[in-house]
C-alpha cells in the first residue's frame, strides 16, 4: 500500500530497503497470512497480488521486526480494518465538533447499597450521601 504524503516523514529514509528485506527475503515473496505471491493472481480473487509491508501496530515508527508483515492487500486491509474504523468513528465525532472526552476513573460512594466503586460516566446513578 502507497505510504500517504502526510506520513511519509514517519518513516525512515531507508524504508525500500526495510520492505523489500520482509517482502522478498524473510517471506520469500508470499504473504504471510495467505500465502499468496507477489505478482501472480491471487487464490480468492484472481486478481494479480502485489505485496506490502505492513505495522501490525498500526505505528509506522515501529519497525522492529516484529512488527511487520509482507501482506496482500486482502491480508493488509483485513489486518488494517479496526483501526480504520476506529479512526473513522473518531473523525466522525472530531468534524461534528463532538470529540470525545477520555475521563479519568473516580471513586463513588454509592449510599442507596454502600459500595464504593470506580466509574467513569453517569453520576447521576449515584444519590450524595448525608
Amino acid at each position: 500500500m502507497p505510504i500517504r504524503p502526510e506520513l511519509r516523514k514517519l518513516y525512515p529514509e531507508n524504508w525500500s530497503e526495510i520492505t523489500d528485506r520482509i517482502r522478498f527475503k524473510r517471506a520469500g515473496g508470499s504473504c504471510e497470512r495467505c500465502g499468496a505471491q507477489h505478482g501472480r493472481p491471487h487464490p480468492e480473487t484472481g486478481k494479480v497480488e502485489y505485496l506490502s509491508t505492513a505495522h501490525l501496530d498500526h505505528d509506522p515508527t515501529n519497525n522492529a521486526e516484529e512488527n511487520l508483515a509482507a501482506l496482500c492487500r486482502i491480508c493488509h486491509n483485513r489486518n488494517d480494518s479496526k483501526n480504520r474504523a476506529a479512526n473513522r468513528k473518531h473523525n466522525a465525532y472530531r468534524d461534528a465538533g463532538q470529540l470525545r472526552l477520555q475521563l479519568p476513573e473516580i471513586e463513588l460512594h454509592d449510599c442507596r447499597n454502600g459500595e464504593t466503586r470506580a466509574v467513569a460516566t453517569r453520576r447521576s446513578d449515584y444519590e450524595p450521601c448525608g
